[in-house]
């Protein structure tokens, strides 16, 4: 059915913009803006030779005063003394001669001022230069900082985050219904205004696609909407197709969750198929070759879907009776298979051509007919790819979790080979998920089960880093103090006592220090002598000692670690989207946000973001070369980008 165009909105009008984005990149645009490369001037020392005599004519100020002044007193008081006794000649050249001194120290200060005052004209000019100088440097300054922050103010600060060249596919794994509305709005429009017409399958049953339908319509772009199983009369899935081609999708999405090898099985019911539809000629719908299988079971009831002539010919000449005893049972599933679909085959025209086809499962939930349908559309995707006249430029599959591995990959093939761009959205990394994805890009939603982010952190993989890994500090000090204290003393005594004879003449001696000797000279000789001392030593010796010692130490060690951790693809946002890119480079990861109401914001570009430029030139009316900037750092996985306008989500 078509979808009814609302009234136009401004904003969906750039989603419509060319070139394949799948969401955008955050960058803070202030990360670009570039420092003034001159530096501050520097006040110029006054010249080395003013300098120099300044400062020696100051050293020798005081010795030229001196010698000056007091040379010509001298003389005048030389002069004075004799000129008292001469007369007044020498008088009148003494004072000559002190005022010819005071002339010659006046003559040492002015020469002194004067050079004194040169430099400070010096000084001062040097200084004024300066001061212009920083003034004319403010003035360059404030207008490159003017004019980088108009060149700032212009640059995106959102850029989109294209699939990357020669990716085969673009695989969306995780998230929520809401996400997938967000992801396929982004996605789906840059594609229509990139690729020209696209086809969607929406089999999550809650209609994700209509909000991109909505957008489509609201700016003069064709929609058409099928919803299965509710229309398939007017459904074209079986127009333009052979008899061959319609048993080979019949057998394959009945057997698609067989392995290929059970070939018994699809080859009789490739026999029985291939029989029915050629007894029933050109027009073949899914009730014309119900009723065929009933009356090759021999079912009760009338087959108003047949002629006459070919119920007999079905019912006489097609099997004989032990055959279809045989296939009884094949016939039987057969039956059942074919008999939901009966109002399928009913339309003989294609449906008009429209920008974007949107197949879609119906909101009932999910019912044996849908189920049954999700190989068959599949197959009538192949066979239009593969075969059709008019093939799209875009191929978008929402809820491809039940779709058989060698489908999708069947698919992909014909995709890459006819230049179509296929986008398959998958809610949960599990079972033939895990072995699909690889083939192109991948984007991971968030994924709430912990062994499905697991898988997603080995699909990103690992890498080396060098971690810090502990941290040592350590302060500590001694401190000692040693108080020693010594005294002695010792006395002596000595006392000794001699007598002799002598003529008259007597000396005697004793020992000791301090001899004290006597004598008489009466005929003989008596000496005494005492000595006596005291020694007394006093000492003290004191010792202090004080250290401090600290000390900061790190270590770091290499580790092989996830690139990025499982749990942050349990803690992404609705509309948060890790997308793995990889070229000959390695894969690359990048985060994107899929909000479409980002478009409402200023400074959101339509393509990739710009790389930072490098400054190679001199900074605006300044002679000094700017060395070249360094680009500015990824955005982290765990950077919050500014805020931006909440989504409402609608009502179911």
């Amino acid at each position: 059915m078509p979808v009814a165009a609302p009234s136009p909105v401004d904003e969906t009008v750039t989603l419509l913009t060319a070139g394949e984005r799948l969401g955008w990149v955050f960058r803070d645009r202030n990360t670009q803006r570039r420092p003034f490369p001159e530096m501050l001037p520097l006040p110029p020392p006054p010249p080395v030779d003013l300098s120099a005599k300044v400062l020696i004519a100051r050293a020798r100020l005081p010795r030229n005063l001196f010698v000056t002044a007091g040379s010509g007193l001298a003389a005048a008081t030389i002069l004075a003394c004799v000129g008292s006794m001469a007369g007044d000649l020498f008088r009148a050249l003494g004072t000559a001669s002190l005022l010819a001194g005071f002339g010659a120290a006046a003559g040492v200060l002015v020469r002194y001022g004067a050079l004194r005052s040169r430099a400070d004209r010096t000084v001062e000019e040097l200084r004024q230069g300066h001061e212009r100088a920083k003034a004319d440097w403010a003035a360059r300054k404030a207008t490159f900082e003017r004019r980088e922050t108009d060149r700032v103010d212009a640059l995106p600060e959102w850029g989109a985050v294209s699939p990357g060249p020669g990716a085969r596919r673009v695989d969306v794994v995780g998230g929520n219904l809401w996400g997938w509305e967000a992801l396929l709005t982004v996605c789906g429009t840059s594609l229509l205004a990139t690729r020209g017409p696209m086809v969607m399958v929406d089999l999550s049953g809650e209609a994700v696609s209509r909000e991109l339908l909505r957008v489509a319509a609201a700016n003069g772009l064709t929609a058409d909407l099928l919803l299965l199983p509710d229309e398939l009369a007017d459904s074209d899935l079986l127009v333009g197709l052979t008899p061959r081609q319609l048993v080979d999708s019949l057998v394959e999405s009945i057997h698609s969750g067989q392995p290929p090898t059970e070939l018994a099985g699809r080859l009789l019911d490739d026999r029985i198929l291939t029989a029915v539809c050629a007894a029933l000629g050109e027009h073949i719908s899914m009730a014309r070759l119900a009723a065929a299988l009933r009356v090759l079971m021999n079912e009760p009831g009338d087959t108003p879907e047949l002629t006459p002539e070919e119920r007999r010919h079905v019912a006489d000449r097609l099997f004989g009776d032990e055959y279809r005893r045989h296939a009884h049972q094949h016939l039987s599933r057969l039956e059942s298979f074919v008999e939901p679909l009966a109002p399928l085959g009913t339309r003989r025209d294609a449906r008009p051509p429209a920008a974007l086809t949107c197949l879609a499962l119906a909101t009932g939930g999910r019912t044996v007919r849908a189920e049954l349908l999700d190989d068959l559309v599949v197959q009538w995707l192949i066979r239009r790819i593969a075969h059709g006249p008019a093939r799209p430029g875009s191929l978008v599959v929402a809820g491809a979790d039940d779709l058989p591995a060698r489908h999708v990959e069947r698919l992909g093939d014909l995709c890459e080979r006819r230049g179509v761009r296929l986008v398959l959205l998958h809610r949960h990394l599990r079972g033939p998920v895990v072995q699909a994805i690889g083939a192109g890009t991948v984007g991971f939603m968030r994924l709430g089960n912990h062994e499905e982010a697991r898988h997603a952190a080995d699909f990103v993989g690992r890498e080396h880093r060098f971690v810090l890994s502990q941290l040592t500090r350590t302060l500590g000090g001694n401190e000692t103090h040693t108080v020693a204290d010594t005294e002695g003393a010792s006395d002596t005594e000595g006392h000794g006592t001699g007598w002799g004879t002598s003529d008259g003449t007597g000396r005697g001696g004793g020992r000791g220090s301090t001899p004290t000797t006597w004598s008489r000279n009466r005929g003989r000789n008596l000496s005494e002598s005492a000595n006596w001392s005291v020694t007394r030593s006093w000492s003290r010796t004191r010792s202090l000692a004080d250290g401090t010692n600290w000390s900061d130490a790190e270590s770091r060690q290499r580790v092989y670690e996830y690139a990025v951790e499982p749990r942050t693809f349990q803690e992404l946002p609705d509309y948060a989207l890790i997308l793995v890119r990889r070229d000959d480079d390695g894969a690359t990861v990048v985060p994107t946000e899929c909000n479409p109401d980002l478009v409402t914001l200023p400074r959101v570009g339509m393509g990739p973001l710009p790389s930072p430029p490098e400054v190679t030139g001199p900074a605006v009316g300044g002679p000094t070369a700017a060395a070249p900037l360094p680009a500015a750092p990824p955005l982290p996985l765990t950077a919050a980008p500014p805020a931006r306008p909440p989504r409402q989500r609608p009502p179911s």
